[in-house]
């Protein structure tokens, strides 16, 4: 069995990776796929006084920043796991939800794993939510730990 543990440093990331890892125990052989996105720097917020020039290298190194901090956090993660189980990491940049699904399909997940972040009804609307969107383009089960 493939699952895709979407990882983000929250609570719900947290909860979401105890219970993976309580299901790798209990399925010899499960292949667990952690995965940070990154969210790409929308450059339009970045102030670079270098006569513009600049911007590129400013955002690069920010973007190299996120994902050595992001690969960090999954390589601890992943420390967490019995070593039966065969674990990868992945760090992508991009839309949370849409890099989600695109990796599930490309691994050929049987189950993603996501955690709530508990934004609650209001705040998910208009913010949007990466598990109820994750929910809604998967095309495989999604597990929503809360």
């Amino acid at each position: 069995m493939k699952v895709l543990l979407a990882v983000d440093g929250s609570e719900g990331a947290r909860k979401a990776t105890e219970w993976v890892r309580d299901l790798a125990r209990k399925l010899a052989g499960l292949e667990v796929t952690l995965l940070q996105v990154v969210k790409p720097v929308d450059f339009r917020y970045v102030a670079v006084e270098s006569g513009g020039s600049g911007w590129q290298r400013v955002l690069d190194e920010l973007e190299a920043g996120a994902r050595e901090r992001a690969r960090g956090l999954v390589e601890e993660t992943e420390g967490s796991f019995p070593a039966e189980a065969r674990t990868t990491v992945m760090v992508t940049v991009g839309d949370p939800a849409t890099e989600i699904v695109n990796t599930a399909r490309e691994i050929g997940a049987d189950l993603i794993v996501v955690g709530s972040r508990g934004l609650g009804q209001v705040k998910g609307i208009l913010l949007g939510s990466v598990s109820d969107r994750v929910v809604h383009l998967a095309n495989c089960p999604v597990l929503v730990v809360r």
